[in-house]
């Protein structure tokens, strides 16, 4: 009898095993896509943004081309900007 009480214990543990190993690897699939977002989101949004006219103001472009107000106006005028 004590034999059989083992065996049947065995058996259920390996079952408890098994789904354990099956929760595991589903969660594994999980992780793996979730990475997987994680890493493509931002080049995404980086194409998006490459796709998509930004438009700034005056002031902005003032500094970020580090012209005057004049000199841009000129650009403006001849079509460079």
């Amino acid at each position: 009898m004590d034999l059989a009480l083992i065996k049947l214990s065995i058996e259920r543990l390996l079952e408890k095993v098994d789904a354990l190993e099956n929760q595991n690897q589903e969660l594994i699939s999980r992780i793996e896509t979730i990475e997987k977002k994680a890493v493509l989101n931002p080049l995404e949004e980086q194409k998006q943004e490459k796709q998509e006219d930004v438009l700034i103001d005056t002031k902005d472009v003032l500094s970020i081309l580090g012209i005057s107000y004049n000199t841009l106006r000129a650009m403006v005028r001849r079509n460079i900007l």
